[in-house]
């Protein structure tokens, strides 16, 4: 499946946690602001260091991350790793040889991505900066707030967060639990721009949109009403916007219980 066009709007682009994402070790409930106030003291920077030394070299990669990563490469998409690694977000020389550690780790394991962020905090601003569409993310406090912004986040389970993540249902256990929301968020990108183009170019309508109307419809046929597909070009008209063209199945982003 590919992009119909690949302007910022139709463009699809994943956001990915490293720590309990890529990784299989999590570290939810972590107090961050207080190890992030320890990096300042250079006795704790030298442990957080050896930490994320030892870290990196023991503890393995979830493998369907790059199963994830190829599908969203070959779909055109785009891939945003947003860290909050120890160490990563400070300046000191630790710092940069920790976000050079994370970096070469992911070149080595053979994981795809466009670009790595590293960020202290609630990692709102970020996934909004890079026009995140879905996140995946483990940090229960995280989730929360990526949802409280309303951005589609998928929360993965791990050893140190299942028991807060039991009830939740935008909760996935395999990585490649997210690959039906992602295809449904594509597909809910390209109707929409379908919808758009439709409404601009009504009066020019040659078939060429409703062709791929229809093949959207064979391989999404829960994502589209029949109304659309059966109305006039003019019928775009007649409603208040575009989104009211598509029946949204993206997760429902509950607040964890």
């Amino acid at each position: 499946m590919k992009y119909i066009n690949k302007d910022d709007e139709s463009q699809f682009t994943l956001g990915i946690d490293y720590d309990g994402v890529i990784t299989r070790r999590g570290s939810s409930g972590l107090n961050e602001e207080k190890w992030i106030k320890r990096e300042h003291n250079i006795f704790w920077r030298k442990i957080l260091n050896f930490v994320s030394i030892v870290y990196n070299a023991i503890f393995p990669i979830n493998e369907e991350i790059i199963e994830v990563c190829k599908e969203v490469r070959d779909i055109e998409g785009h891939i945003v790793i947003i860290s909050s690694h120890t160490l990563t977000t400070s300046n000191y020389k630790e710092s940069v040889a920790a976000r050079n550690r994370v970096r070469a780790r992911l070149r080595r394991e053979n994981i795809p991505f466009d670009k790595i962020v590293f960020v202290a905090g609630n990692k709102v601003d970020a996934c909004k900066e890079e026009n995140i569409d879905l996140m995946i993310e483990d940090n229960v406090d995280k989730v929360k707030a990526l949802r409280c912004a309303d951005i589609d986040t998928l929360a993965k389970i791990t050893n140190k967060n299942n028991f807060l993540l039991e009830y939740d249902p935008d909760a996935i256990n395999c990585l490649t639990e997210a690959l039906p929301v992602i295809h449904e968020i594509i597909a809910k990108k390209q109707l929409i721009h379908i919808a758009s183009e439709r409404i601009e170019q009504s009066s020019k309508n040659n078939g060429l949109t409703l062709r791929k109307t229809k093949s959207l419809c064979e391989n999404f046929p829960s994502l589209i009403t029949e109304q659309i597909f059966q109305c006039e070009p003019n019928y775009a008209f007649e409603l208040d916007t575009t989104e009211g063209m598509v029946i949204k199945l993206v997760p429902n982003n509950k607040d964890i219980k």
